[in-house]
């Protein structure tokens, strides 16, 4: 606990806590799109060299006890490493230009090797996960305006893990959260469409089969499953099998409402993506007092179906419509989601007018 109170003094002493933005987001709704704005698009915040890794929801799972876990977590990193150091050195083949353009010593992902290595170890913590955030600050302050956790998983974290570690965190960092969602049904139906023609990832190797590291004219083919659910004939109850599956963070009302909770609600801000990437990033800019010059490419918006642009750089959302999502779908995926667009209107006075469409 030493390196954390030496920390800790020195942030008190100095009155100036740095920024920690958290990202909150659902699969499928332009999370990429988004943290690929704040980061190298527009310089807010950068994430080192794992966009997710995730670490919170390991300390919050009970099964991080096992072997497994670290060796899970370990793998990620490493990957993900890999895969920002080769787009280091071939920046035109994968990511924006805007990525490689900044201070190597940033990009290439220095930080101090004990912390470095710790964070990579047994057990996770509390005290890593500070120690390892406010070593990146020192790499990143002159050059960012804020540290980023941008992670789908975090919109798991559990309410209790939620309010017993944010305090904590809060002595350190000056903690936003900006979360995005995008209409349910096309939501749900994307993901869906995702798991049922995309291979398993390997090291090098998206869902697709493709390799991570080529460029988009090397997309490879798509391997079809089984379809039986997609194909039902029967919308509702092919909705309600979408929507009662293993990922309930559709519940965005729910979602909203617990980090509310956790960080009050000045802190808290969502964003509509069909809105965002249409080009309203004004109460973003107001929520972050920063502004940004420009918003990253988004798959979905405008929404093209089933012939989405195959932006290099968003791989996870070229195959992610294969089916065209009809009218008669539609209807039903609104019908089982019904509760979803209820609570959103409940709580924000209504349901964007992009989701009726």
């Amino acid at each position: 606990m030493m390196i954390m109170k030496q920390n800790l003094d020195q942030y008190q002493a100095s009155g100036h806590k740095p920024k920690l933005l958290f990202g909150v987001g659902t699969p499928f709704s332009g999370t990429t799109s988004l943290l690929y704005t704040l980061s190298w698009t527009n310089d807010y915040c950068h994430n080192w060299k794992a966009q997710q890794h995730g670490f919170l929801q390991y300390m919050d799972n009970r099964h991080s006890i096992y072997e497994n876990a670290y060796r899970d977590f370990r793998k990620k990193v490493e990957h993900k490493t890999k895969r920002y150091r080769w787009h280091v050195d071939n920046p035109s083949n994968s990511k924006p230009p805007e990525l490689v353009s900044k201070n190597p010593k940033v990009i290439g992902g220095e930080m101090i090797p004990s912390v470095e290595k710790e964070f990579m170890s047994q057990p996770f913590t509390i005290q890593k996960y500070v120690d390892y955030h406010l070593a990146h600050w020192e790499n990143i302050k002159d050059n960012y305006q804020s540290l980023v956790d941008f992670n789908n998983s975090n919109g798991r974290l559990s309410q209790d893990f939620l309010n017993k570690t944010i305090p904590i965190l809060q002595k350190f960092f000056d903690i936003k959260v900006v979360m995005i969602f995008r209409d349910p049904v096309r939501r749900l139906w994307s993901l869906r469409n995702y798991q049922k023609y995309n291979d398993i990832p390997n090291s090098n190797k998206d869902r697709r089969g493709c390799n991570v590291y080529e460029d988009s004219k090397n997309s490879g083919d798509r391997t079809q499953k089984s379809t039986e659910k997609l194909e039902s004939t029967d919308p509702v109850e092919n909705w309600d099998y979408l929507s009662h599956g293993v990922e309930k963070v559709h519940d965005y009302a729910r979602l909203y409402k617990k980090f509310v909770k956790s960080v009050g609600k000045d802190n808290v801000h969502h964003l509509v993506m069909e809105k965002f990437f249409a080009g309203d990033k004004d109460s973003l800019c107001s929520f972050l007092g920063y502004e940004l010059k420009d918003i990253a490419k988004c798959v979905y918006v405008p929404d093209l179906g089933i012939n989405p642009p195959k932006h290099p750089y968003l791989q996870d959302q070229w195959a992610s419509d294969v089916l065209p999502l009809t009218n008669e779908l539609a209807e039903g995926g609104r019908v089982a989601c019904k509760k979803c667009y209820d609570d959103y209107a409940e709580l924000f006075g209504g349901i964007p007018e992009e989701w009726l469409q």
